[in-house]
């Protein structure tokens, strides 16, 4: 079986990564894969997914008042994976921790909070993932009001920013995430994993022995496939597809556009090491 096939419906995440994009989300994914906690749930998958893959994550968002169900409704979203990261998983993380503690997840999951710098992580994430979320909402694009609503809106509290205008104030939301997700996960289930580390870091903290560590390159990746890959996976989770008018095919460029900047964004299309 691949690494990208899904499993059963009883397999539950045995490592979670707790990174904001942009702090080695899509590395750390390919590299779960490789070390065989694959497959791993990314936003990639739901751009490959259906807009069926949606409704999980919607329902956990709209849940205000009872956390035993969202965290449910997180882990539902997330069974048949080995392992996640990224958003929207990383949104929900205090769901997660929950479920762990309750015994949804399993006892020996391991929650990988990646370490940047938060002036690094602003500078790569001002000039890609957030610039794309900004110029999405303005153009009030159907993919970026629904990731406002169920992604940015658990990380930030609200579904939208002024760039450069609350760069502090992005930066402090980001070290409070840090700071939180430190003081709520404890050792042995925290593995704090500096990007720059690679396999050496990741083993170690993981528990995989040496032998079982790849000799291979650690997977940096801040390329995902070429355009063309990208508009087919963006039109995939595109419902407007079910009625094919002019009006439809013009919405659906704009659309599949800007799902091509925000996902390239947040798989960090460009270059730079360990940007993603």
């Amino acid at each position: 079986m691949g690494a990208n096939e899904l499993l059963s419906n009883e397999v539950l995440p045995q490592v979670v990564g707790l990174g904001w994009p942009r702090t080695g989300t899509l590395s750390l994914c390919e590299a779960l894969e490789m070390l065989g906690f694959g497959p791993c749930y990314h936003m990639r998958t739901l751009l490959q997914s259906g807009d069926a893959a949606w409704h999980p994550w919607e329902a956990a968002a709209a849940e205000k008042q009872n956390q035993t169900r969202r965290a449910e409704l997180v882990v539902q979203a997330l069974r048949g994976y080995r392992s996640a990261a990224d958003v929207p998983t990383v949104a929900f993380w205090r769901d997660l921790v929950h479920a762990h503690n309750i015994g949804l997840l399993p006892y020996s999951v391991y929650f990988v909070l990646p370490q940047r710098p938060a002036e690094d992580w602003y500078n790569s994430a001002a000039a890609t993932v957030l610039a794309g979320w900004q110029r999405a909402t303005v153009a009030n694009s159907a993919h970026a009001e629904r990731m406002a609503r169920v992604v940015w809106a658990q990380m930030f509290g609200r579904k939208r920013l002024k760039l450069p205008e609350e760069r502090e104030e992005i930066m402090a939301a980001y070290q409070r995430h840090q700071a939180e997700v430190m003081q709520k996960v404890v050792s042995p289930a925290l593995v704090r994993w500096v990007p720059s580390d690679g396999w050496a870091g990741l083993c170690t903290g993981l528990g995989v022995s040496e032998n079982r560590c790849p000799h291979e390159t650690f997977p940096w990746r801040n390329r995902l496939g070429s355009t063309s890959d990208l508009l087919e996976q963006a039109v995939d989770g595109l419902p407007e597809l079910a009625e094919v008018t002019p009006l439809r095919v013009a919405v659906l460029v704009l659309n599949a556009a800007l799902t091509i900047f925000i996902f390239a964004a947040c798989c960090g299309i460009g270059n730079g090491r360990s940007s993603d």
